[in-house]
């Protein structure tokens, strides 16, 4: 197996770095400087491999898509009946542990700006392509063994989407009326709603 290149490396660092600081932070109070400080490079260095700011989020905000896609890659892939796999993959979606909750503050920070940019809402395409295509697919299996009930399986996906994104935000907010625990109890009851 091929060692990744020092600059594929530093460049990932810095990726890294910045999801961090978006997370704590947010986009509007996020400077090159907060980056250099939380990788321990110079901020000419970030500068090396981003030409300002405005790039170096894009490229963050695409490798926090990837990195959510490849942390569900071993789940997707395995054995279990369509049922459990839709639980288990609906439940790695809840902000209940540290690399969850930040992806979402990464992505509630980026959805904000993606109104305006158009590089940034195709990012998101991207994502939603490949998230209703897997939840797509594990809700036509649970069809075909009979234990999901009969309907259009994008209609069920895009209402089991749009429950996550709504409740996920919820949750980051703070909501007293939405905590992670009433937001897994929300999308088990959807998903007993599907059984055949």
């Amino acid at each position: 197996m091929s060692r990744p290149s020092v600059e594929a490396l530093r460049r990932e660092q810095i990726l890294t770095s910045t999801c961090e600081v978006v997370a704590k932070r947010g986009v509007a109070a996020l400077r090159i400087s907060d980056v250099a400080k939380d990788v321990g490079f110079s901020t000419g260095t970030i500068h090396y491999y981003f030409d300002d700011k405005e790039s170096l989020l894009r490229a963050a905000f695409a490798y926090n898509v990837r990195h959510s896609i490849a942390r569900r890659k071993d789940l997707l892939a395995s054995t279990a009946n369509p049922l459990e796999l839709l639980v288990k993959y609906v439940d790695s979606y809840l902000p209940d542990d540290r690399e969850t909750l930040k992806a979402w503050r990464v992505w509630a920070e980026f959805w904000a700006i993606s109104i305006r940019d158009a590089h940034l809402q195709s990012v998101i395409d991207v994502l939603d392509i490949d998230w209703r295509a897997a939840t797509v697919r594990i809700i036509r299996q649970g069809q075909a063994e009979g234990l999901i009930r009969d309907g259009d399986p994008l209609q069920f996906t895009n209402m089991l989407i749009a429950m996550i994104d709504g409740l996920a935000i919820q949750v980051l907010a703070n909501s007293k009326e939405m905590d992670l625990s009433t937001m897994r109890d929300t999308l088990h009851a959807f998903i007993d709603q599907l059984l055949a």
